[in-house]
């Protein structure tokens, strides 16, 4: 059996509005450059509303969404894995960026293997493997 390691980040109202105000370009998911006042979340038709007054809000995909967030994060040095598959979900009061890494083989550390090259082994693993 293969490695799978899963990462996720949850980003509530007043994330995901922090997020947005702080962005420099927020014309790049369609919205104003104005400051969001709340956010709606709509899970079933995957997308958020932005508020920013009682007539003027804005609709945000799930996949725009999911760009601006990954970018949010390594713009703000949140660690975010690389070759991974990434999914975003929208949740009833988050959003969700999903990480997902296979490892096909489990992988050794340098630490682990003897001068020689030879790999240390946990001593209930036979020696053939």
């Amino acid at each position: 059996m293969a490695i799978i390691d899963k990462r996720e980040i949850a980003f509530d109202a007043r994330a995901l509005v922090s997020a947005i105000a702080a962005a420099l370009s927020k014309e790049s998911i369609g919205l104003p450059t104005q400051l969001p006042t709340g956010v709606r979340f709509f899970p079933d038709q995957g997308f958020i509303q932005v508020l920013y007054s009682e007539n003027e809000t804005r609709r945000v995909d799930a996949e725009r969404l999911g760009a601006f967030l990954v970018s949010y994060c390594v713009r703000t040095r949140i660690p975010i894995p690389r070759r991974v598959d990434k999914e975003v979900r929208i949740e009833a009061a988050s959003v969700i960026v999903a990480f997902k890494t296979y490892y096909a083989q489990v992988p050794i550390p340098n630490a682990a293997r003897e001068e020689s090259g030879a790999i240390l082994r946990p001593s209930y693993l036979p020696a053939h493997q």
